[in-house]
């Protein structure tokens, strides 16, 4: 973390000297019109450097602040996990049966029938097999919504094979070549979790990928689908400044 922060006063320092080569042979200013030409149009084309290397420098300074970003995410859910409350939120709100689970969700699309979009199970990269919904009806735990929503995470778990690419997969491609990177297995669950009836989307940045599902208090609830982020705190409807709806 300390590195990428010194990476911005590096590249400003690298920035400042290559000014003070640029201008090293700067043209002296005489009464001579055409000479006085010439050093406009040397001038010019020193100041045209000068914009052309600041935008180099601003791209590589925008990448740095993306990475601090991720890396500030990153801390948060290490520090949710090493408290555990990922099993107290489990306990105190997700142990309930699953009509339970019905019945709010069908009184939370009275006044937000938005997430009735997060439950459509035909979109192109969410679709699942008749296989995968046939194995979905096997996962239902009808007694624990919790246990519901573990169910799928560990099928994926035990059944995906993350592979390291930047292919973009579709549900039904994940569950036919059992491997997949985080977007595939994201898919996949997120795919799953809406045959079970769990309002549900993939989200995305420029490095990861992983699903938000509707929790019991209307929230949403962050999984990461190689492993289990179980972060808390975003709404399932809104994407923060480093997610993508897809």
């Amino acid at each position: 973390m300390d590195r990428i922060l010194a990476l911005p006063f590096v590249l400003l320092t690298i920035l400042l000297i290559s000014l003070v080569v640029i201008v090293h042979d700067y043209p002296v200013i005489t009464s001579d019109v055409s000479s006085n030409q010439e050093n406009l149009v040397y001038v010019q084309g020193i100041l045209q450097k000068y914009d052309d290397l600041l935008d180099v420098y601003r791209k590589k300074i925008s990448i740095l602040e993306e990475s601090l970003r991720n890396a500030e995410m990153k801390k948060q859910v290490c520090e949710f996990l090493s408290e555990g409350l990922q099993e107290d939120l489990n306990d105190t709100l997700g142990n309930i049966p699953m009509q339970k689970f019905k019945e709010r969700l069908s009184s939370a699309l009275k006044y937000n029938p938005d997430l009735e979009s997060l439950l459509d199970t035909d979109v192109y990269r969410y679709s699942l097999t008749l296989e995968a919904r046939q194995e979905v009806d096997e996962l239902i735990d009808e007694k624990s919504y919790k246990d519901t929503v573990e169910n799928i995470q560990g099928w994926i778990k035990n059944n995906i094979k993350y592979v390291n690419n930047r292919r973009w997969y579709t549900a039904k491609e994940t569950w036919d070549e059992k491997e997949a990177n985080c977007n595939g297995m994201s898919f996949l669950t997120c795919g799953m979790m809406r045959e079970a009836g769990i309002p549900c989307k993939v989200v995305a940045n420029s490095e990861h990928a992983w699903i938000e599902y509707l929790y019991i208090d209307g929230r949403g609830r962050m999984i990461w689908s190689v492993w289990d982020q179980g972060n808390s705190g975003y709404s399932v409807l809104n994407s923060s400044v480093y997610e993508n709806d897809l």
